[in-house]
């Protein structure tokens, strides 16, 4: 259960990030789309080594899943505030 809470955590954060990104590269926001493609590469890194961790496969695919869902909702909220 621990492996999925830290999973989801790093999950919801990548896809948070992820959809800043994608907003930021479509506005040709360069400055905040070099800050976050720095935050994807190291949460990816992170993300990986957690994974590739044995034990609490279920929680993992769950917070990893839901994570997802979690981070890209906030994302699209949150950039609409900061990058208009």
């Amino acid at each position: 259960m621990k492996h999925g809470a830290i999973l989801f955590g790093v999950q919801c954060l990548l896809n948070f990030v992820g959809t800043v990104n994608l907003i930021a590269t479509s506005q040709f926001n360069y400055a905040w789309t070099i800050t976050t493609d720095i935050i994807i590469a190291i949460l990816g890194y992170l993300q990986i080594k957690k994974i590739a961790e044995k034990g609490d496969g279920l929680w993992k695919l769950t917070g990893f899943t839901l994570g997802a869902v979690a981070g890209s909702i906030l994302g699209i909220f949150v950039s609409t505030k900061i990058l208009g």
